[in-house]
């Protein structure tokens, strides 16, 4: 008699904390969960630095480089986008905190333009979402227009088409 009292207890409890307690999660209108982020939006124009006209195809990619103490860096890709046929780009992205040490990488797959990377801060990026629970809002930063010089074959070792180290 006495496990039967104790498991109808067990049944009601388990019930109970099953509204009750995610239910004590949800703020204003929608679960979160886990760790405080900021959202970004990273937008720029890519153009060809001869024509002036923008290169569409060209992969943009936001990283954070960590720099160890003997100075060493260690980049980390954060957000990954592809310009559009008049090279405008628009890339969302959302971490912990906003890339202290941010690079945008510009490469051409296709070969025809050098690859670039071009470093940029966060001060005139603006607040486009209020903080919000764990997030932290949004930002938005636009990127001055990054000018792409075609590749010339000094770029590449001779042998074997591979892009030299220099």
């Amino acid at each position: 008699m006495k496990q039967l009292f104790l498991k109808k207890c067990n049944a009601i409890l388990v019930a109970l904390l099953g509204v009750f307690g995610f239910s004590g999660c949800e703020i204003h209108g929608r679960l979160e969960y886990g760790t405080p982020h900021v959202d970004f939006v990273i937008k720029g124009t890519v153009e060809s630095k001869v024509e002036r006209q923008g290169v569409g195809d060209i992969r943009v990619k936001i990283l954070d480089v960590f720099i160890d103490p003997n100075g060493g860096e260690h980049p980390g890709i954060v957000a990954v986008g592809v310009t559009n046929q008049d090279g405008v780009f628009s890339i969302r992205g959302s971490d912990v905190v906003l890339p202290r040490n941010a690079r945008a990488r510009f490469i051409d797959e296709n070969g025809v333009f050098a690859e670039k990377t071009k470093e940029f801060d966060w001060e005139d990026a603006v607040r486009t979402r209020p903080a919000r629970g764990w997030s932290s809002g949004e930002f938005t930063k636009t990127l001055d227009t990054v000018q792409l010089t075609k590749r010339t074959d000094e770029d590449y070792d001779d042998e074997d088409g591979d892009k030299t180290d220099e």
